[in-house]
């Protein structure tokens, strides 16, 4: 080793040389030098995205329960072929859905977390 080169201890690879925007030696920190690299670094802008969901908070309870009450299951329903039937039951559901819950629209930002609604119809469980 001669007066005019410097034994470098820590090494630093990288995969993508073009990224490097400067790099060098930091002053001596005890017996070697440090080494410091710096990165062009972008972000990039990740679109917003929305999705409309149903507003179940806001559901209109009462001309719902009205609805379904006055639903003729036995001609719309129970008349047709058993393999028929849930799909005849699931089609007035999501009609009514359509016509007492209303929706509304949220943005999803990349970086907001997955929220998951439990009990699925406000506080009330459910089971009980």
């Amino acid at each position: 080793m001669t007066q005019t080169t410097t034994a470098l201890i820590d090494l630093l690879f990288v995969s993508n040389v073009d990224s490097i925007q400067s790099h060098g030696c930091l002053p001596n920190i005890a017996d070697h030098e440090g080494i410091f690299v710096s990165f062009h670094n972008t972000q990039q802008k990740v679109p917003l995205q929305t999705r409309s969901i149903y507003d179940y908070k806001n559901i209109d309870e009462k001309n719902l329960i009205q609805y379904l009450n006055q639903i003729d299951y036995e001609s719309l329903v129970f008349s047709l072929p058993v393999c028929d039937q849930a799909e005849a039951y699931s089609n007035i559901l999501i009609q009514a859905r359509e016509k007492f819950v209303s929706t509304k629209t949220i943005v999803i930002r990349p970086c907001d977390q997955p929220t998951v609604a439990w009990p699925p119809f406000g506080s009330r469980p459910f089971y009980t």
